[in-house]
């Protein structure tokens, strides 16, 4: 989905969950039936408490665990070149999300700027998609 890219592995299905104006999001089904949802866009606001460090670094990310009372899910910012301010870019929500050490290995299933070319399948979201002059799932080729 546009430069955000989901990693399945044997017994998982990812699939599109939600293609809207200013967001998409897919759904990470894993073997064991629980899910996890993988939103891209640039209208989130950031969810860190000005205290709150993340809980990993990695190259130009830095991911949040965020409590909001009944819903744990991570915030993924991603480092604006321009300005050199992290901006939100990703959340992470789902059932299969625990809160502690053992979610890295879900959260490492999306990466950034890989090429779409390589994927099995590739979605769209924004106003070309919703006025029809974009298909919100273009042939890739494979």
């Amino acid at each position: 989905m546009q430069d955000m890219v989901i990693l399945p592995q044997v017994g998982e299905t990812a699939f599109l969950n939600y293609s809207g104006i200013h967001n998409g999001s897919i759904r990470l089904r894993l073997a064991n039936g629980e899910d996890i949802v993988f939103t891209l866009g640039e209208i989130f606001r950031p969810q860190t408490t000005p205290a709150q460090g993340p809980v990993w670094i990695e190259g130009g990310m830095r991911y949040y665990a965020i409590n909001d009372g009944p819903e744990l899910f991570y915030q993924v910012m991603r480092l604006d070149e321009e300005d050199g301010r992290y901006r939100p870019a990703i959340h992470i929500a789902g059932s299969a999300l625990s809160g502690n050490r053992s979610d890295r290995r879900w959260v490492d299933r999306v990466a950034l700027e890989i090429d779409p070319q390589n994927c099995t399948r590739t979605y769209n979201f924004g106003w070309g998609v919703i006025f029809g002059e974009e298909p919100v799932a273009p042939a890739n080729g494979q």
